[in-house]
């Protein structure tokens, strides 16, 4: 066996890199005698191994601008890996056990539909694995922003594939430990580690969370034949301790702590109460206001759009509301009670207004 010395294997790895470089040169225009190939060499390869499914997203978030709630997939890693994001916007997982299914969405009640359905692998799944955990859901901090990577393995490979820059990160295990789950939040005032499995809402025998409703050929119909079973259900909540009662004697306790503020001449901020949400829960709040104006004359209630409230407020310049009797002097909502009404929860501008709040 002839072993070359050091001239030679200098001398192959230089025509090695001068081919590479004049491939290169084809696509891409840059000047041979002052670019610094060693370098470039390093950052394509690191390039090659860093930026799996995980870090591509990671640093898709880290240099965009705006509100986000994605799902990302790669054809090289399909078979055993997606990734989720939100910033500005909702997105929750959720994860049956027993049925082999994970659900994915921006609104909450969207990924409850696994509920109303038999498992589709029921076949696949074994016997002993039936009587297992409960299906849960994770919500992702939308606010802070947070990658979420779900690993499921391949073959007999039950670890997690991740590149060095995010092997740091906990692994948690989910659906009978036969799903990886890795999460990334970007905020950088979340000192502490919380554990994932402390973030997680069951969803399956929760008196809090039913079902979706079956399809209707009418669904206005429906609507309109369900109104006496609502307010009735609304009337017997009020007679028991509940979070409607208990919703009502905290607002109580605000408005008196507000009206004794005003009568002790300690009162802050130009509004005592603004009440904001979008479309039909703006209405529905400029009804309320109305009402609560009249309970409480000497109150400064004001009712206003999340949007507008966001362009005022949320952008690093604020933008003026021509037309309505809005702006940052005469809206001085410090110390204000604030109820912000979403049929949903995620509606994007109240849910960016209460982000905004906190």
């Amino acid at each position: 066996e002839t072993i070359p010395d050091d001239d030679s294997a200098d001398e192959s790895s230089h025509v090695g890199v001068s081919a590479a470089v004049a491939v290169l040169s084809r696509h891409v225009s840059f000047n041979v005698e002052t670019a610094n190939i060693p370098s470039l060499v390093k950052e394509t390869i690191d390039a090659f191994f860093d930026n799996d499914l995980l870090h591509t997203t990671r640093l898709l978030l880290e240099n965009a601008k705006g509100s986000f709630g994605l799902m990302v997939s790669s054809t090289i890693d399909a078979h055993r890996q997606v990734c989720f994001a939100a910033r500005g916007q909702t997105m929750s997982v959720a994860f049956y056990p027993r049925k082999g299914l994970v659900c994915y969405g921006s609104e909450q009640a969207a990924v409850k539909a696994g509920l109303n359905f038999n498992d589709p692998g029921q076949e696949s799944i074994h016997e002993d694995r039936k009587e297992c955990e409960d299906a849960v859901r994770l919500d992702l901090d939308d606010l802070g922003g947070e990658i979420c990577l779900l690993d499921w393995g391949y073959a007999d490979m039950a670890e997690p594939s991740i590149s060095p820059p995010n092997r740091h990160l906990s692994v948690s295990k989910l659906m009978n430990d036969s799903l990886s789950v890795v999460s990334f939040r970007e905020c950088a005032a979340i000192k502490h580690k919380s554990q994932l499995r402390q973030r997680l809402t069951l969803i399956e025998r929760n008196e809090y969370i039913k079902p979706l409703l079956d399809d209707s050929d009418d669904p206005v119909l429906s609507d309109i034949r369900s109104i006496p079973r609502v307010c009735s259900k609304i009337q017997q909540d009020w007679h028991g301790v509940g979070l409607n009662r208990c919703t009502a004697w905290n607002l109580a306790n605000c408005l008196r702590d507000r009206m004794r503020a005003q009568l002790d001449g300690k009162k802050s901020g130009q509004v005592d109460i603004l009440v904001t949400g979008c479309e039909v829960s703006l209405w529905l709040g400029e009804q309320f206001v109305s009402d609560l104006q009249q309970s409480f004359p000497k109150l400064v209630i004001k009712s206003e759009s999340s949007n507008k409230l966001l362009g005022l407020f949320g952008q690093e310049f604020a933008m003026p509301c021509t037309g309505f009797p809005i702006s940052q002097r005469v809206m001085d909502i410090k110390d204000a009670i604030i109820i912000i009404i979403s049929h949903s929860g995620g509606t994007f501008g109240p849910l960016a207004f209460s982000n905004l709040l906190q």
